[in-house]
């Protein structure tokens, strides 16, 4: 079982995310728990002497300046930096940001929110896994629980997900297990399953409801609940699974990314999954979305730049970020022109086919017309900066 001596999840996360783990494999022979060089607290990477691969690596990944994010409706968004203490929100689709204090949320946290006013998060204060609740939108937050483990082994390490379906039931996940709250974040009761603890640990998950979830384990099956984490079914991936992302329309559609950047389809509730095209040959993909059952988008990046020994690289001049989109199932894929060249970009999600959100390394972008035309609606930094 892997235990408290291997990575945090957030930093497997962040380094799958920033990567091409296909292409690595000839540029750099580095390895899916290599510890990145990163400043977190301003995104930037410290730049040493390329001496290694390793050191290269560490020139290349780039950490996004959003940890978390929730949206809903046409209009609402909060994004939880990487160093906590603050959120931003908006309530105008965009158009005006507030940073909002919330000294309570530590760096690293995920939130979820179910309309205006409640919300939640997990935030790492005095290494415990805390659970805060907000009435007010985010403006104000209390700890109403923490996660407690009747493996003696076990210890809180970083948060990963949480997600409410509703105002009682919610889920989270964190770098060595999984969690199911009936009443609204009070109490939790561990609901990993069983085999996962065996060998292995949940990268990414999934809940449609408060009943039915898939959770993805690094480096073994899939899992799915439909009794709310009482029980798991096993279902079989072609190789490790290594998944870096998934989602679902409903309970048989779904898709996700595997670390290598290929994209799988099911349509059995994920009894069985399919290996789609590759899209293009230079393209790793990173995020998958689809709001409807024909239309979805799914992020990546290509190599733009050719490294030559000793010279110094940056992720803005090796990679360039890319937007697929399908109206058709996933049967075929047209790349969306943003208007600023990015490294790459981080998460993509629609609250409808017409509304939008698209993360970058600083910038956050909107569309409301379908994703023909996207805007940037926030630099981060510059908010930040305040």
């Amino acid at each position: 079982m892997w235990r408290k001596f291997d990575l945090p999840n957030t930093m497997k996360t962040c380094a799958a995310r920033c990567f091409f783990l296909t292409l690595s494999l000839c540029l750099f022979s580095c390895k899916d728990d290599f510890v990145a060089d990163i400043n977190a607290s301003s995104g930037a990477m410290h730049k040493p002497p390329v001496t290694s691969n390793t050191a290269l690596f560490d020139q290349v990944v780039r950490l996004p300046r959003i940890r978390s994010a929730a949206f809903l409706g046409t209009n609402l968004a909060w994004l939880a930096p990487f160093e906590g203490r603050h959120l931003l929100f908006t309530e105008d689709g965009g158009a005006n940001w507030s940073k909002v204090p919330a000294p309570k949320l530590r760096s690293h946290s995920c939130i979820s929110f179910i309309d205006a006013h409640r919300g939640w998060a997990l935030s790492n204060i005095e290494r415990k896994g805390k659970v805060l609740r907000t009435r007010d939108g985010g403006r104000t937050w209390s700890i109403i629980s923490t996660l407690k483990s009747a493996d003696p082994e076990w210890d809180f390490t970083s948060a990963s997900k949480i997600v409410f379906t509703d105002e009682l039931h919610g889920w989270i996940i964190e770098t060595f297990s999984a969690w199911y709250t009936f009443d609204g974040g009070l109490n939790w009761t561990e609901v990993t399953p069983p085999a996962m603890k065996k060998g292995g640990q949940p990268v990414c998950g999934f809940f449609l409801n408060s009943l039915k979830g898939w959770i993805c384990s690094l480096e073994g099956p899939l899992f799915f609940t439909a009794d709310s984490g009482k029980t798991w079914q096993s279902q079989t991936f072609p190789g490790n699974a290594n998944v870096q992302d998934v989602t679902f329309v409903d309970e048989k559609t779904g898709w996700l990314i595997r670390n290598d950047g290929q994209l799988y389809n099911t349509k059995d509730g994920g009894k069985s999954w399919q290996v789609q095209p590759e899209l293009y040959k230079e393209i790793s993909l990173d995020s998958v979305y689809f709001p409807g059952k024909e239309e979805g988008w799914t992020i990546g990046r290509k190599i733009v730049g050719h490294y030559r020994a000793g010279e110094s690289i940056d992720a803005e001049k090796f990679f360039r970020g890319t937007v697929l989109h399908t109206t058709n199932g996933g049967q075929s894929w047209q790349p969306v022109r943003i208007g600023k060249d990015e490294p790459f970009f981080d998460r993509i999600y629609f609250t409808d086919l017409e509304h939008g959100w698209l993360l970058s390394l600083d910038n956050v972008y909107r569309t409301t017309d379908r994703g023909r035309t996207w805007r940037r609606v926030l630099n981060v930094p510059s908010i930040m900066a305040r």
